[in-house]
């Protein structure tokens, strides 16, 4: 899709009908020992899909995938994006390199069109933004380089908007690394929005036995494989 993003479709029609945004698979990978967790990008007749980039051997094995070739998916698994939270309000995405992938599926399943925030470091990488057109959303880029969009970081476009357009009625999703979710929710509070993040966290087992993906929330340590990935923003101890 980029240099370095990869798109993969997978036939998998129990995954693809009980799967949400927000929610994640791991994936066996012949040759790597520990599964790689990959968000669903997509979820629709009988297949699902996922973008990634790559990371390490995981993912450039999983990369030079043939077409028909067979993977093992264990999903799909954590706590997706809370729809209801976007009923009556205007869903603000923010999305950060591969944080692109849950927030595609999301913007799929929300009711009505908002407006997506999505940052990168050069146009080369601002993957599938043509999909958010055809679905009728407002997109605002920032590439760190000016190649694209507004130069920096994506949270100084959020600034702006927040700044100039009456919050009360806005709602947030956000993905992506994690000083850009932190600065996002310094946003959300400061302008008194409500908000969630699906947090990036390396997870191992995927399904809470590990505990290698502890995450501290409300002063309390989570699991983010289990209990997430996504939280409330002012829940997060950032």
């Amino acid at each position: 899709m980029a240099p370095g993003y990869y798109k993969i479709v997978v036939k998998a029609e129990q995954l693809a009908r009980f799967s949400l945004p927000g929610q994640f698979c791991q994936i066996s990978i012949l040759g790597v020992f520990l599964r790689r967790p990959l968000s669903i990008a997509g979820a629709a007749s009988g297949k699902l899909k996922f973008i990634y980039k790559v990371a390490g051997a995981g993912t450039q094995i999983l990369s030079q995938m043939k077409k028909g070739g067979k993977i093992e998916a264990l999903g799909p698994l954590g706590a997706g994006y809370p729809l209801e939270a976007a009923k009556n309000k205007t869903p603000v995405l923010i999305a950060g390199g591969s944080g692109i992938a849950s927030l595609s599926f999301l913007a799929q399943k929300l009711i009505k069109p908002g407006i997506i925030f999505f940052g990168a470091k050069n146009k080369a990488e601002l993957v599938n933004v043509s999909y958010f057109k055809k679905l009728g959303w407002e997109i605002v880029v920032a590439t760190e380089d000016a190649s694209a969009g507004v130069k920096g970081y994506i949270t100084s476009a959020c600034a702006n908007h927040f700044k100039k357009n009456a919050c009360s009625g806005m709602v947030i999703f956000a993905c992506g690394p994690s000083l850009m979710l932190k600065k996002v929710a310094e946003l959300a509070r400061a302008h008194k929005i409500e908000g969630y993040s699906s947090l990036e966290e390396k997870m191992a087992c995927g399904t809470g036995i590990c505990q290698g993906c502890a995450v501290s929330i409300k002063g309390e340590y989570k699991r983010a494989c289990t209990d997430g990935p996504v939280f409330n923003l002012n829940d997060v101890n950032w």
